[in-house]
């Protein structure tokens, strides 16, 4: 999704019932929390059904993203946030890699062109209402500069970003993103990075993990 005009992407994947029109969010909080929040398990319901089936959990799991993709889309436009240049919604780790499981966390990040400060209160109200809509969100509010900040001093965010994948808003901010955050390691420097995190978690849990 590399457009930022409204309604692009907004539909749903072709299997998944209609994106029925919704109350105004604002106006009708808990109508349109409860409107979403059915066609939501109404469509996961549907990918679990076929897993029993045996269809290929590597289609599912790709289509439950897919899924929360049309979903996350639709609320961002109909919480007028499209209409924001300076503001991009960004899919991170496993979900950025387009795979979603169905109990994972969706994480996401709201990339901000500018003062983060005067656009946290909408973004917290967005993520608010995926918490109603009973979606474990994982979330951040960032600038470029932070990204890169954050990146250089924590692999774990590093290796987040590394697999995002735009959801909506400007593709150039997105892309300036990624190639200032690109260099912050090198690549045996993240691979021993990686190690060590990964030597740490076994530690944790006693060679269980």
């Amino acid at each position: 999704m590399t457009s930022s005009e409204p309604g692009a992407g907004t539909g749903a994947p072709p299997w998944a019932p209609a994106l029925l029109t919704t109350p105004d969010p604002r106006g009708e909080a808990a109508s349109y929390a409860a409107g979403c929040r059915n066609w939501y398990e109404t469509a996961r319901s549907a990918l679990i059904e076929r897993f029993d089936r045996g269809e290929a959990v590597e289609s599912l799991v790709r289509q439950h993203a897919a899924l929360v993709d049309s979903l996350l889309i639709r609320i961002w436009t109909d919480f007028g946030l499209h209409v924001h240049p300076e503001l991009v919604l960004v899919a991170v780790g496993g979900y950025g890699r387009g795979e979603l499981h169905p109990y994972s966390d969706v994480d996401l990040m709201v990339l901000v062109d500018g003062d983060v400060e005067r656009h946290g209160e909408v973004a917290s109200e967005f993520v608010t209402l995926l918490w109603d809509l009973r979606i474990d969100v994982g979330h951040s509010v960032r600038t470029v500069a932070q990204c890169v900040e954050q990146a250089r001093q924590d692999i774990t965010v590093a290796s987040n970003l590394s697999e995002a994948r735009l959801l909506f808003g400007a593709a150039e901010v997105y892309e300036m993103m990624r190639s200032q955050v690109a260099p912050t390691w090198s690549s045996a420097a993240f691979f021993e990075a990686k190690r060590e995190e990964q030597m740490t978690r076994h530690r944790r849990y006693h060679d269980t993990a």
